[in-house]
């Protein structure tokens, strides 16, 4: 015991040393092994889910002081090497029916999907499944997807389909689409321009034609006609349109329950039900169990008092530290608030806000779509392409590593007073 001690004062010295308040990260750092023989790195979590709390706040921090070169290693057997991590290296497998509560608002469209998934013939071509953020889309058309397991599957995000199509031959990308059995392109409404429009045209008719399925996810209460052209229009509403409700409350409760019974995390029916209140998605939901799991002591209940200093905590830090983010994002690129939160576009001020959305995501542990609705309503698949890019220009381009670097270090040491000036 006085060994492991002594390995977490050791890493939590180093974060000192570097400049970093270790105040917020305590919980973490509490029960994490730590060793380093000769510049070899190790750490140790004794479950997924405190890596994953580890992911969302430290990672990037204690990468760049030991410049990337860490082994991790989960539950004493997983190990796990920089950028080639294994755990939900594919997320997409975790979504079943069986998973989905779809409470009594969903339980039709349940059981259409069911069908489409089953069916050795294609009835509904296309397939539009719409809904407001967080229903459940990018769910149940992964799970009517891993049905389908001897097929060939394309699956993708519009966003970043626009983004290929921007240095990509059109002939090339719609080959590489059409060439499997089944596939799902999400959030249409991102379609951008005549290129993009075109594409999902010729992808429709050969699907349809060739009686291949497939489905396109919508966010939106309802599919608005003035998001696409005549004809592409014409072609998505001849198909079956499935609206997803938001979870309900009776749902969102089933859903702690599962979790934390599946989590082994030891919550009474009324810390769920005060969970269940205050959560507005599933996302945030799993987020705060997620952050429970590391204040158990040897799978002893979650108290009240512990799940309200949690809920306290986050009330009062979030906002305050939202507008601390813009405010020194601002400061550093020399863009205004307003300009970051805007529609403005240009190389400069899009790569702003795309660094104060991955910080969004990075301190603030916000959902895509959360960080989306604060700046200007943005879909997900927006916010996460330009989480996925920062991360990418972070590894390959120093200027841009130097800046994240000197941004953590800012928002971490940074006093309150400072910031809400």
């Amino acid at each position: 015991m006085d060994n492991i001690n002594q390995n977490q004062d050791e890493l939590s010295s180093v974060l000192r040393m570097n400049g970093i308040n270790i105040t917020r990260y305590q919980n973490i750092l509490n029960h994490i092994k730590f060793s380093n023989d000769k510049g070899c790195v190790k750490l140790n979590f004794p479950h997924k889910y405190l890596f994953e709390l580890y992911k969302n706040e430290l990672k990037n921090i204690i990468e760049h002081i030991f410049e990337g070169n860490i082994n991790y290693v989960v539950n004493d057997y997983v190990e796990i090497q920089e950028n080639k991590i294994k755990i939900n290296n594919c997320k997409t497998n975790e979504y079943t029916f069986e998973n989905f509560i779809s409470g009594n608002n969903n339980k039709v469209i349940l059981g259409i999907c069911k069908e489409i998934s089953n069916s050795k013939q294609v009835k509904y071509n296309p397939v539009v499944i719409y809904g407001e953020s967080s229903s459940g889309k990018t769910h149940i058309v992964n799970a009517i997807i891993n049905q389908e397991k001897n097929k060939k599957k394309f699956i993708k995000d519009l966003f970043e389909i626009n983004q290929i199509i921007s240095s990509n031959n059109l002939s090339e990308i719609y080959s590489n689409i059409i060439r499997n059995e089944i596939a799902v392109i999400e959030n249409i409404n991102e379609i951008k321009n005549k290129i993009s429009s075109i594409l999902l045209e010729k992808i429709i008719d050969h699907y349809y034609e060739n009686q291949k399925q497939i489905i396109f996810t919508y966010k939106g209460k309802k599919i608005k006609s003035s998001n696409f052209s005549q004809s592409l229009f014409h072609r998505i509403s001849s198909g079956l349109c499935l609206k997803l409700r938001n979870p309900d409350l009776n749902v969102k409760i089933n859903f702690a329950k599962r979790f934390s019974q599946e989590n082994k995390i030891n919550l009474s029916s009324d810390n769920i039900f005060t969970i269940s209140c205050n959560c507005d998605t599933m996302r945030s939901i799993k987020g705060m169990l997620l952050r429970l799991t590391t204040m158990q002591d040897n799978y002893c209940p979650v108290t009240p008092k512990q799940i309200n200093e949690l809920f306290e905590e986050n009330w009062k830090n979030t906002q305050a530290d939202f507008k601390n983010i813009l405010h020194i994002v601002s400061v550093a690129t020399g863009h205004s608030a307003g300009d970051l939160l805007g529609m403005k576009r240009g190389k400069n001020i899009s790569q702003a806000r795309q660094i104060c959305m991955f910080l969004c995501k990075h301190k603030l542990n916000w959902s895509y779509p959360k960080i989306g609705n604060k700046f200007g309503g943005r879909d997900h698949s927006t916010v996460i392409y330009s989480v996925k890019k920062i991360e990418q220009l972070k590894k390959f381009n120093k200027e841009i590593n130097n800046m994240l670097t000197y941004l953590f270090l800012k928002i971490d040491n940074v006093s309150k007073n400072d910031l809400l000036k």
